[in-house]
C-alpha cells in the first residue's frame, strides 16, 4: 500500500520544464508587487522558488481570463473574478485548482519527494542464530533476502529513506514456515558522504514484543488486505496479511528501534482488471504511538463511500468533462483530486483539485499560446477522495492536497491519520 500511494504521486503531481512561449491573447501581468486583495499563488521545486511557470487564470465556465507568470521568488498574484479557477501549467504537466478566491494564497511544490539514488550500503549482517534459512536488510525504501548467511546485503540508499541524512537498517533472520528468529537494527547511519556506505550490523536480538491487530466489521471476509510495519525514520519492517473479520494478526515490535506502527489496508470494489489491477479501493490509513500492544480496526465506521465509477468525455472541440459516481456522499472529505491523460505531442497528465462533495469537473479552455496541449480523448478518470487530521479545511485542501496525503513519505512523523476512496481504472 505504501508503495502503490507512492505511485499515485507521480500520476497525479504536476512538474517538469516550465518554459513557454509568451501569452498571446490573455493579458501577461507584472507579478512583482503583490496585493493583500488579490489571490497569490507561490510555485516551488522543494527549497527552489521557480521562475516564469505559467498561470493560467479561468472564470467560473472556464474561459481564460488572464495568463500571469511567476516571478523570481516564484510568486504571482492576479484579482481573480467570482468562482474561479487557476491552472499551473509545466511543460506536459497541468493541475487546476477550482473554486478560488481573492482571499487564497497558495504555496503549490511541483517537487513530490525525491527517490533519487545517493548511494549505496552494503550491510554484513552477524552469523545468525541456528535455523535461519534467510537473512533480510530493509532500509526503509529498499529490502532484500538471500539465502547464503554469510554474505553481505547491498541496498540503494533513496534521498527519501533519510532523514537529516541519517539512514535506519533492520537486519531480520527468517527460519522455517517463515518464522521470525531474530533481529538486528542500527539507527542514525551518516549517509551524508554519498557513495558506497559499509554498514556492520549490531548483534541478533530476540526482545522483541507482539502488537495485535484486528479488522472486524463490513462483512467482507478474506477481502481486507492489509499492511504494517514498524518504523523508524521512514525505515520498517513490512508485514502484509490478510485478515477477515474479527481475525487478529501480531506484528513483532523492537523495544529502543520502534517508534510508530503505520498500517494501511484496501478494500477492493470491484473486478479484477485484465492487467491484475482492482478498478476500484478504498483505504485507511494511522500511525498508533508506541509502546501499546493491539489495534482494532472497524471497517463500518471507519471506511469512506466508494468511487465506484468514472468517465471522461469530450463537451466541445477543446474542453473536457470529468465525472464519477459514489456509493455514499462525499460531502465530509477534505477535497477530491481527479486525473486524467492524453495525448498531445506527448502524454498530457491534468490533475484537478476539488471541493468536497464535487461528481464533475470541466477543463478550462487554454488560450492560443498553449494550443499544443489541446486536449482530445482524454482517458477515464483516477478519482481520490480524501480525508487527513493534518488538514482543517477546502481551503487549505487547494494548498496540500496532492503533496501531503500522496507524498512519497506515506502518514509522515507528524500524520496521525489518513483515509480515502479510490477510483483507479484498470487499465490506467
Amino acid at each position: 500500500m505504501i508503495r502503490f500511494l507512492t505511485l499515485l504521486t507521480v500520476l497525479i503531481s504536476c512538474g517538469g520544464n516550465s518554459s513557454s512561449p509568451e501569452a498571446v491573447d490573455a493579458p501577461l501581468v507584472d507579478a512583482s508587487v503583490a496585493d493583500e486583495t488579490e489571490f497569490q499563488i507561490t510555485i516551488m521545486n522543494g527549497s527552489d522558488a521557480m521562475q516564469d511557470v505559467a498561470i493560467l487564470i479561468s472564470d467560473s465556465v472556464g474561459e481564460p481570463v488572464a495568463t500571469i507568470r511567476t516571478d523570481d521568488s516564484g510568486k504571482a498574484n492576479y484579482k481573480v473574478p467570482n468562482s474561479a479557477s487557476v491552472t499551473i501549467i509545466a511543460g506536459l504537466d497541468i493541475l487546476t485548482i477550482v473554486d478560488v478566491n481573492n482571499n487564497d494564497a497558495i504555496i503549490h511544490d511541483l517537487e513530490t519527494g525525491s527517490d533519487q539514488t545517493v548511494g549505496e550500503a552494503v550491510i554484513q549482517l552477524p552469523t545468525p542464530p541456528a535455523g535461519t534459512n534467510i537473512i533480510r536488510a530493509i532500509n526503509g525504501c529498499k529490502e532484500w533476502a538471500i539465502n547464503e548467511l554469510d554474505q553481505p546485503i547491498t541496498l540503494e540508499v533513496s534521498e527519501r529513506c533519510l532523514k537529516d541524512n541519517k539512514m535506519a537498517v533492520l537486519g531480520v533472520a527468517v527460519g522455517d514456515n517463515a518464522t521470525i528468529l531474530a533481529f538486528s537494527d542500527l539507527k542514525g547511519i551518516d549517509t551524508s558522504s554519498g557513495g558506497t556506505i559499509n554498514v556492520a550490523m549490531p548483534a541478533w536480538r530476540t526482545d522483541f514484543t507482539a502488537f495485535s491487530m484486528g479488522v472486524m466489521g463490513g462483512n467482507l471476509g478474506d477481502t481486507v488486505n492489509v499492511q504494517a510495519e514498524h518504523v523508524v525514520n521512514g525505515a520498517g519492517y513490512r508485514a502484509p496479511f490478510k485478515s477477515g473479520n474479527s481475525q487478529r494478526r501480531t506484528l513483532l515490535l523492537l523495544p529502543g528501534f520502534t517508534e510508530y506502527v503505520r498500517y494501511s489496508l484496501q478494500v477492493p470494489q470491484g473486478p479484477t482488471g485484465n492487467n491484475g489491477s482492482q478498478p476500484s479501493k478504498m483505504f485507511y490509513g494511522a500511525q498508533i504511538a508506541m509502546p501499546t500492544s493491539e489495534h482494532d480496526i472497524d471497517l463500518t465506521t471507519e471506511l469512506l463511500p466508494a468511487v465506484v465509477s468514472s468517465n471522461a468525455v469530450m463537451i466541445n472541440s477543446d474542453q473536457f468533462e470529468l465525472n464519477w459516481t459514489s456509493d455514499g456522499a462525499l460531502s465530509s472529505v477534505d477535497g477530491i483530486i481527479a486525473r486524467t491523460r492524453y495525448f498531445a505531442g506527448g502524454e498530457v497528465r491534468w490533475g484537478f483539485l476539488l471541493p468536497p462533495g464535487s461528481t464533475k469537473t470541466t477543463s478550462p479552455r487554454l488560450p492560443p499560446e498553449f494550443d499544443a496541449l489541446n486536449p482530445s480523448s482524454p482517458d477515464v478518470p483516477f478519482v481520490v477522495a480524501a480525508e487527513s487530521s493534518l488538514i482543517e479545511s477546502w481551503s487549505e485542501f487547494k494548498e496540500k492536497g496532492t503533496k501531503l496525503i500522496f507524498g512519497p513519505r506515506f502518514l509522515s512523523d507528524e500524520a496521525q491519520t489518513m483515509r480515502g476512496s479510490i477510483y483507479f481504472p484498470s487499465p490506467f
